[in-house]
Formats: C-alpha cells, sequence, structure tokens
C-alpha cells in the first residue's frame, strides 16, 4: 500500500496475468480510492489449452519511486 493512501491520495493497482511462462499486465490506475475497474482485455498465446490450470492473476500496487 502507498504512503498517498493514507493520505487520502490513492492507490495505483495494476493486474498481472501469468499464464505458462508468460505475464503480461494492464495500464496502472493512478490515483484509485475504494474500488478500481480494469477495463482491458489481455491476450496470451497458447499453444496447448492444457496450461490453462495455471492461469495467475496478482492485484498489484504500483509504488512510485520506491
Amino acid at each position: 500500500m502507498d504512503d498517498s493512501f493514507t493520505q487520502g491520495k490513492g492507490s495505483d493497482p495494476y493486474l498481472v496475468a501469468e499464464l505458462g511462462g508468460t505475464s503480461i499486465q494492464t495500464e496502472i490506475i493512478k490515483g484509485s480510492r475504494k474500488t478500481a475497474a480494469f477495463y482491458e482485455t489481455l491476450y496470451v498465446t497458447m499453444i496447448y489449452p492444457t496450461f490453462l490450470e495455471n492461469l495467475n492473476l496478482y492485484l498489484k500496487d504500483c509504488d512510485w519511486g520506491k
């Protein structure tokens, strides 16, 4: 969590998706207050659909300047 969140400025969340050794992320939503909406589509090229069982999603906070 950013120190700015406790000061009322919000956080900077983004999503990271990992699938079959590939990692992609959404844009960083700057200054998000209580909730963040990610209106993006992430595409990952797969050779075998069986990798879907290894899909990992991470919600992270960007720490500017750290």
